[in-house]
């Protein structure tokens, strides 16, 4: 629409959509939230040189209750924002940002989110991105039978890029660890 406005330049338009990426909404990812939080959670804390901290169960709870209109930027500014407010080791409900806190009058009415195991924790003492990576590859393996075409789909990288992180992380194709 742009480019027929002549808002938008048609030759930068055309080289940009070579191949076009198309992302579900963060409401319509929840089990990307906790790994999204984890990973802003230790940069935050790491920029504002702090502890890193956990997150209160109710303040979890919250942000994936929440629809995320803004997308992985707007959870990015929650945590930023609950890291920078937080006084002790935890991000409670209170040092999220209001509209996070409270429903959204946009969101979709759903069920709230039981709290379910996340293939990593948001302890301080716990967290470790080489072995949440190294779980993530080895559940993919093992939901798709040892089929790494499958697995890097569903990990939403690509086959090479899944070949070269299991030879870094010495990991049998069937899902085994070395």
């Amino acid at each position: 629409d742009l480019v027929r406005q002549e808002k938008f330049r048609a030759d930068l338009f055309f080289r940009l959509s070579v191949v076009p990426i198309t992302l579900p909404l963060l409401s319509q990812r929840q089990e990307d939230i906790p790994i999204l939080v984890a990973a802003f959670l230790k940069s935050f804390s790491e920029e504002n040189q702090k502890p890193l901290p956990s997150l209160a169960p109710d303040a979890m709870q919250a942000i994936l209750d929440h629809h995320w209109p803004g997308n992985v930027r707007e959870l990015r500014t929650a945590i930023e924002h609950g890291v920078v407010m937080a006084k002790s080791g935890q991000i409670t409900l209170k040092d999220l940002p209001a509209g996070v806190r409270s429903p959204s009058p946009t969101a979709p009415p759903h069920e709230p989110h039981p709290p379910s195991p996340s293939p990593l924790s948001l302890t301080p003492d716990r967290f470790n991105l080489h072995d949440t990576e190294h779980r993530l590859i080895i559940q993919a393996l093992e939901n798709t039978a040892g089929n790494v075409t499958r697995a890097a789909q569903q990990l939403g990288i690509s086959r090479r890029t899944l070949h070269r992180k299991i030879k870094e992380l010495k990991i049998h194709e069937d899902g085994d660890r070395n």
